[in-house]
């Protein structure tokens, strides 16, 4: 599976997870306002992923995300994209 997102204005927080997994203890931040944002799962399991968008760190500042969510494998943006995995 895979996404894309950006976000109006400002950096958002951002993690995909399977379900009864938890959470990580660190959800990171993304300069989605700078670039658009390109990750990818393979996803080995069955199962429910939940994809996370966090504004708790900035909660008195609304944002506007835009996102695309790919499920089928031949869809996932891959070649010369930023990888979400690997952002700085």
């Amino acid at each position: 599976m895979g996404w894309e997102f950006s976000c109006e204005d400002y950096d958002i927080a951002f993690c995909c997870i399977r379900s009864g997994e938890g959470l990580p203890n660190e959800i990171e931040k993304f300069d989605a306002h700078k670039r658009m944002i390109i990750g990818f799962l393979t996803v080995d399991e069955p199962g429910k992923y939940i994809l996370r968008f966090d504004n708790a760190y900035s909660w008195a500042r609304s944002k506007t995300v835009h996102y695309r969510v790919f499920v089928d494998a031949e869809e996932v943006p891959q070649e010369g994209a930023d990888n979400a995995d690997n952002d700085d």
